[in-house]
């Protein structure tokens, strides 16, 4: 299952399950595509139950981006040890912003704190 809510343009997204493989990217892909037709300009995903993400999990988080506002930014909080080595490994992790937790996310993106 995945939450997702579109609020003055941001975009939350956060995957209930520990997995983010070839059989949940679907899934994800599938429960953004109406708020992406919005085009938000920023996108948080919490990140904090994965334990598990593969290749195609990856994939779908920069499918993300790439139906975002391009002048946007997608921000991760609160991924794991598997999720931040894998976005070293590809180079994302200078791409997407990460946080240790979604508070800080929001603290640091929208100015507010939890």
């Amino acid at each position: 299952m995945i939450g997702v809510k579109l609020e003055a343009g941001v975009l939350w997204i956060k995957p209930y399950g520990q997995r983010l493989d070839a059989a949940v990217a679907p899934t994800l892909r599938a429960a953004v595509a109406d708020a992406l037709a919005q085009r938000p300009h920023l996108t948080i995903i919490n990140a904090e139950s994965l334990t598990f993400v593969d290749s195609t999990g990856l994939g779908a988080i920069v499918a993300i981006m790439k139906q975002m506002d391009p002048q946007g930014a997608l921000a991760i909080a609160g991924a794991g040890p598997n999720l931040k080595r894998l976005l070293a490994m590809t180079g994302l992790d200078q791409v997407f912003r990460l946080f240790p937790d979604v508070a800080q996310a929001e603290a640091a993106l929208l100015g507010t704190a939890r």
